[in-house]
């Protein structure tokens, strides 16, 4: 680590380390992943035009977000599984750094480590869910995060249906990472991975352990996403958690002005990294 200079570095290094299947799936989206490289294309056009002479001696870009403190204007946001990057510890890694630092971390409810996991450790954590057609279940997911006095509740709008990942499909594996000669071999020249994983926390949706036979069942999660999902579903959202609340997957003026009438705290302006729809 330390010589990473930048982002790309660190992706480099993620590549040298992981799994094949496993950094594909990280660093991966959507079908043809045309969004994902105009997100990148988007941020490499943005310049600064400077000022000379200016008195820059008192330098600080310290904010607060949604009330917490943070050391710069950024928040980690929440990743599906982002724990299979650490041996299962991917989320409490990423948690303890983000404390370190100074900023908020979002744990995602389909994260490896569950919210007593990281809550425990940290304290508490900006939390993200996506509507669930079984409210009762939803229901008793926020109540936790409540109980550990989670202060931002992050709604993602943008997963109403899950979507095709390719290059899952070429590696020839899902989410449960199914083994094949290719996949073994893939798994086979990254020992210190296989090794932390095996010694690490089961890979899962382990934030819904009880309500699920498999934590890896990944059709029971896309048959839990709510399509039906509208602005009205806001409401009984506001009516059971009193803290603040983030809207995740904002696209336009429209739904922005819609969320702010609609009593939110903050909108996050997302694709979702082009990694559900393309285009």
């Amino acid at each position: 680590m330390d010589k990473i200079a930048t982002i790309a570095d660190m992706r480099l290094e993620a590549r040298r380390n992981l799994p094949r299947p496993v950094f594909d799936y990280l660093d991966g989206a959507g079908f043809n992943e045309i969004t994902l490289r105009a997100n990148t294309e988007d941020f490499d056009k943005v310049r600064f035009r400077p000022r000379g002479l200016r008195d820059v001696s008192d330098r600080k870009i310290s904010t607060t977000l949604l009330g917490q403190s943070a050391t710069i204007p950024a928040a980690i946001a929440p990743i599906g599984l982002g724990g299979v990057a650490w041996g299962g510890g991917g989320e409490l890694q990423a948690a303890k750094a983000a404390k370190a630092f100074g900023i908020p971390f979002t744990l995602g409810m389909l994260s490896v480590a569950t919210l007593e996991d990281v809550c425990d450790e940290v304290g508490p954590v900006w939390f993200q869910f996506c509507m669930l057609k079984d409210r009762g279940l939803l229901k008793d997911l926020l109540a936790r995060a409540q109980g550990y006095e989670c202060p931002v509740l992050v709604m993602t709008i943008t997963w109403a249906a899950s979507g095709l990942q390719s290059r899952m499909v070429r590696n020839g594996v899902d989410l449960t990472l199914k083994m094949t000669p290719r996949t073994l071999w893939d798994f086979a020249v990254k020992p210190t991975w296989v090794a932390r994983t095996l010694m690490g926390k089961k890979a899962g949706f382990n934030n819904f352990e009880g309500a699920m036979n498999d934590p890896s069942d990944l059709e029971f999660i896309g048959e839990q996403l709510d399509g039906s999902t509208t602005w009205k579903d806001l409401e009984w959202i506001r009516s059971i958690w009193p803290g603040k609340i983030l809207i995740k997957g904002v696209c336009g003026t429209e739904d922005a002005r819609i969320a702010v009438e609609s009593g939110v705290d903050a909108v996050s302006v997302s694709n979702h990294g082009g990694n559900q729809l393309d285009g």
